[in-house]
């Protein structure tokens, strides 16, 4: 009904796109959607998303070249995710 008026719908959050995508389909009308605090934009009408932030790949490989030449123990989200839940297994 929206969508027949002309109102186009914009997601906005730090889901991701695979978590936003079940949203706009039970919705069954196409939605543009910003993703991942705004690190990327998913246009209803394109199948390629307009990616505003840095790959991780480079973000890590940018965390590597820090460890090794500052020989800091510099961690990144998602490592510090995977370590804790190692963690918490060998409490378990």
């Amino acid at each position: 009904m929206l969508w027949d008026r002309g109102v186009h719908l914009v997601f906005c959050s730090s889901k991701t796109a695979a978590e936003q995508l079940p949203i706009s389909d039970a919705l069954g009308i196409p939605v543009t959607m910003i993703v991942e605090n705004g690190s990327a934009i998913y246009h209803w009408d394109s199948p390629t998303p307009e990616v505003l932030g840095c790959e991780v790949e480079y973000i890590r490989s940018v965390a590597d070249t820090v460890r090794r030449e500052t020989h800091i123990n510099l961690r990144l989200l998602g490592e510090l995710e995977v370590s804790l839940r190692k963690s918490c297994e060998r409490a378990c």
